[in-house]
């Protein structure tokens, strides 16, 4: 591979995804801050809580209905179920009794234990569920605009795609 190449075309396609994101950061400010848009989102956020108001009065009149009566609603897009909730009281009991009876329930943050290794176990005391590859990454600075040639660099009002 040609790194000097390559480095320059990398920092050619930054530079347009750069010139891309600025004329969408301007497309973007234009529309939002336009009156139509604003009267659009100040209606939107209005029927947004009239919808909320509506739809908990309905499910709420429906639950006190079938609570209070047994009576069900007399809609076809209302329904009313048996609803069981449980709330877990004391989780290292709950922690132990899964261990026992639903092992399977029980997940391991991976990222987290990785986070642990990496700060705390080295290969000498690694437990045996880990295994450990050295390697090597590379990285590329994330200003690459040095590499661009003068022509390269002019600012455009639309990027080129």
């Amino acid at each position: 591979m040609d790194y000097k190449l390559a480095i320059r075309q990398l920092a050619v396609y930054k530079h347009n995804l750069g010139l891309t994101r600025t004329a969408m950061t301007e497309m973007e400010a234009a529309v939002t801050s336009s009156p139509r848009y604003l009267a659009c989102k100040e209606q939107a956020a209005i029927v947004k809580e009239n919808v909320a108001e509506l739809d908990a009065a309905i499910r709420d009149q429906a639950v006190r209905e079938m609570a209070d009566n047994e009576i069900k609603p007399d809609h076809s897009a209302v329904k009313v179920l048996h609803a069981t909730d449980y709330t877990i009281l004391d989780g290292t009991t709950a922690f132990d009794w899964c261990l026992k009876n639903l092992p399977g329930v029980l997940r391991i943050d991976e990222t987290l234990l990785i986070k642990y290794m990496r700060e705390f176990v080295t290969d000498a005391n690694l437990p045996p569920f880990v295994r450990v590859a050295h390697g090597y990454r590379a990285t590329i600075s994330p200003d690459l605009s040095k590499y661009l040639e003068p022509e390269e660099t002019h600012a455009e009002t639309e990027p080129t795609l």
